[in-house]
């Protein structure tokens, strides 16, 4: 009995610590290929600081513009969490939530698509806005959102499903455990 009884608890301890430790791939460490920098052909395709009207930058001086659309400017926009492409990605000027994300090969499987946050500053004061992409009847408004340069996109985790199969899983052997030594007490009895 008690060398099964013994078998049985280090095979349950085996798997709860197997199940345990979740291993997140990244995919930072990808090698980036070396953009190069062509010449203008003219002065027309140069996008010149009067170009830029109103338009702040964050930060920095330097404007990015786009090669195929002329005097459209790229903004940097940040993809955190649960995206297709997460990172740091140059989108168009003018840009709503919706195709900026889709650029970002919108959300995972895993996404949690109730609390998606976009963290803007301006002028050192900090906003957050909060997206329901679940709710059908805000729709508009993820159109109507424009990004600005530096925004950061957040979607976080959804952890229920794949927490849902490791406690199933979990209470699954532990039911069989009890029934094993259970059944064994009451033929020991008999």
């Amino acid at each position: 009995m008690t060398k099964l009884f013994k078998e049985i608890i280090r095979l349950l301890l085996v798997f709860i610590l197997m199940n345990s430790t979740h291993v997140r791939w990244s995919l930072a460490n990808e090698a980036i290929p070396d953009k190069k920098v062509e010449k203008a052909d003219s002065l027309d395709d140069l996008t010149l600081p009067s170009d830029l009207g109103d338009f702040k930058l964050n930060g920095g001086g330097a404007v990015y513009y786009s090669p195929v659309i002329k005097n459209r400017i790229l903004i940097p926009v940040y993809f955190w969490g649960e995206v297709q492409k997460a990172g740091l990605h140059y989108i168009p000027a003018g840009t709503s939530f919706v195709k900026g994300l889709s650029i970002a090969g919108g959300p995972t499987s895993l996404a949690l698509m109730k609390n998606v946050k976009v963290f803007r500053t301006e002028e050192g004061k900090s906003q957050t806005f909060v997206f329901d992409l679940q709710d059908e009847s805000k729709e508009q408004v993820f159109h109507d959102f424009i990004f600005k340069p530096s925004d950061i996109v957040r979607i976080d985790r959804d952890d229920y499903f794949q927490n849902r199969a490791y406690y199933t899983s979990l209470i699954g052997i532990g039911v069989t455990v009890l029934s094993g030594i259970l059944t064994f007490q009451a033929i020991k009895n008999d």
